[in-house]
């Protein structure tokens, strides 16, 4: 008796999980006759999907019943939860109701599942389809700004009006058109910086022709200076020749203005690379001949601090290299001779200056052990 007593205490809170439970099988089975609806064809098996539907609604409809009838008769919950549940029409649902909540849940889940990979397909698909659109409209018009691609746009074009509703037909086609894009976009961006340029262009040949005229100058007067000097002309900015109008290079397919003005301005950017060449190997030539010069100073110097200013051998060596270096023009691979003998010279008149090792106030021992004095040990 105590038993039944607890049963029976117990079956209010039995009553209320068994409706959160329904509530929420309703509201996810609600939702997935929904979802299944709006996926139409998607599923693979659509036709599947709704028949699990309309059993959901059948073993929902059974088991909210039998709970139903629990409730208005507690005393018999045990042996109706364990009778087996059935339809309005008398048919087999399960064996109980415990079992009848299970096939609930496992065609919820089945539905969900295949609703999901729907879902995810036909997102998949709509997204390919979006950017496919999107991007082959902005190829099929750069191409014919272009003249670039313009077959492959309508090829791309004639495959997407013919692929309907195929996602791996739009898969490969966005991947298409977006390499479409891309490469065209590139090529728009090149085009772009063309006609920026030569819009420039005759700024940038004003300043070509300062540098030009600066180049010059450091020319001649590196060549009054020192030789030998590099074998380099200095190029001519108006060997490019004419610069043809814009407008006209504008009224033109791209490929034919693209043709005429790439090497152009491939021309103009050698030109000012050029220039620096030039510049910079006969500036060397000098700036060999002034390091020179410091050269020959520093060792001059360090003669003297040895002692060796006035020295009768070292003194016509200096006398030449210095005579080369400041003559015009310094020759100044002799002059690199001069200075190397000069500062050999200094190095070992340095070195014979220098006392002997072990010597001590000018005072050493001969081999044979007397002392510089002439004694004996």
């Amino acid at each position: 008796m105590s038993a039944r007593r607890g049963a029976r205490a117990d079956l209010p809170a039995v009553l209320a999980q068994w409706d959160e439970w329904l509530s929420t099988a309703t509201d996810r089975l609600m939702s997935l006759d929904e979802r299944v609806t709006a996926v139409g064809d998607d599923l693979p098996d659509h036709a599947r999907a709704s028949l699990d539907v309309a059993a959901a609604f059948l073993c929902r409809k059974a088991i909210g019943t039998r709970v139903d009838a629990i409730r208005a008769d507690p005393g018999q919950a045990v042996a109706l939860s364990a009778q087996p549940v059935t339809d309005d029409h008398g048919a087999a649902v399960a064996a109980d109701l415990s079992t009848a909540a299970a096939l609930l849940g496992g065609i919820l889940d089945r539905v969900e599942t295949a609703v999901v990979g729907a879902e995810s397909a036909h997102a998949t698909l709509a997204t390919d389809r979006t950017a496919a659109g999107a991007d082959l409209a902005v190829a099929e018009r750069l191409a014919g700004e272009l003249g670039h691609y313009v077959q492959r746009c309508a090829a791309a074009r004639a495959r997407a009006d013919a692929a309907g509703r195929a996602p791996g037909e739009w898969r490969a086609l966005a991947v298409e058109a977006a390499a479409l894009r891309i490469e065209l976009e590139r090529i728009d961006g090149v085009r772009r910086t063309s006609f920026e340029r030569w819009r420039a262009l005759p700024t940038t040949l004003e300043a070509l022709r300062t540098r030009e005229a600066e180049v010059r100058d450091t020319v001649e007067s590196v060549r009054s200076k020192v030789e030998p000097v590099p074998v380099l002309a200095v190029p001519s900015v108006d060997a490019l020749g004419a610069v043809r109008p814009v407008e006209e290079l504008e009224a033109m397919p791209w490929p034919a203005a693209r043709v005429a003005m790439e090497p152009f301005l491939l021309r103009v950017d050698r030109l000012g690379a050029a220039f620096d060449e030039v510049a910079t190997r006969f500036s060397a030539v000098l700036e060999r001949r002034n390091e020179l010069r410091g050269l020959l100073h520093a060792f001059r110097d360090k003669a003297g601090g040895s002692g060796l200013a006035e020295d009768a051998t070292l003194e016509p060596l200096l006398r030449a290299a210095e005579q080369e270096l400041w003559s015009a023009p310094c020759n100044v691979d002799a002059a690199a001779e001069l200075v190397q003998s000069y500062t050999d010279a200094v190095n070992a008149a340095i070195v014979a200056r220098t006392p002997a090792a072990g010597s001590v106030g000018g005072f050493g021992r001969s081999r044979d052990g007397r002392d510089g004095r002439g004694g004996g040990r």
